[in-house]
């Protein structure tokens, strides 16, 4: 496999994926299902940054060499809670939406998730 092949089989699903929640989040919340479960919106920030994590670790270190263990966590967390955090700003400017700090923590946490997940069962 070429280098341009893997790396499109390495960033493209991350690219595609962030340009999904980057739509899902300039939607107004009338279009989201509306849930009686308690912190449901938390759990799904949590799972929707758990798989951005995971996508997020799997593009930039296929080659669990390259960096040691913290580093790749550290790199992972700031990038997740960079990307995290403009979602939240971005969505300060979106009808019906608002900017949640607890949204942005439960982002963080899905993102750490997923980085464990992939450092876990693929490494």
């Amino acid at each position: 496999m070429n280098i341009r092949t893997a790396a499109i089989r390495l960033w493209a699903p991350l690219i595609v994926y962030m340009c999904v929640m980057w739509y899902c989040s300039s939607q107004p919340k009338e279009k989201f299902p509306s849930v009686k479960i308690p912190y449901a919106d938390k759990i799904a920030h949590v799972v929707e940054y758990g798989i951005f994590g995971y996508l997020l670790t799997r593009a930039l270190y296929p080659d669990a060499d390259r960096a040691t263990v913290l580093r790749r966590l550290f790199i992972v967390a700031v990038v997740s809670a960079l990307w995290g955090a403009s979602d939240e700003i971005h969505q300060y400017f979106v009808p019906t939406r608002d900017m949640d700090a607890v949204d942005w923590l439960s982002d963080c946490a899905g993102a750490g998730i997923g980085y464990f997940f992939y450092e876990t069962c693929y490494r």
